[in-house]
């Protein structure tokens, strides 16, 4: 089943520019990744130091193939550094595909 990835980053100020060029390292690597479908970077037009990304994947599997994969690591790794908190990633899927409510 595919799911859409967002990643949501609140960068540390005066860092923006090398986190663009950061993530554009990471979008070339992960265009090349068994079971990528798509992707795109979104800058929040209030306030330039959110940027979301926003992933499409074949499935679950493939993108945390892409998240263990060690040069991913590396650039996330060095994102991270840049960053002024913690980033939320969310996994999303297609309402009839997901799970049921907990009960």
């Amino acid at each position: 089943m595919p799911v859409t990835v967002t990643v949501e980053r609140h960068i540390a100020p005066g860092t923006q520019q090398q986190v663009k060029a950061l993530l554009g390292q990471l979008w070339q690597m992960a265009k090349t990744h068994p079971g990528h479908i798509s992707g795109r970077t979104l800058v929040d037009a209030f306030n330039p130091g959110i940027i979301l990304t926003i992933s499409e994947w074949t499935d679950l599997a493939a993108r945390e193939r892409w998240e263990k994969d060690p040069e991913c690591v590396r650039v996330v790794k060095t994102i991270n550094a840049l960053l002024a908190k913690t980033t939320p990633i969310r996994v999303w899927v297609q309402d009839d595909d997901a799970p049921p409510p907990a009960v």
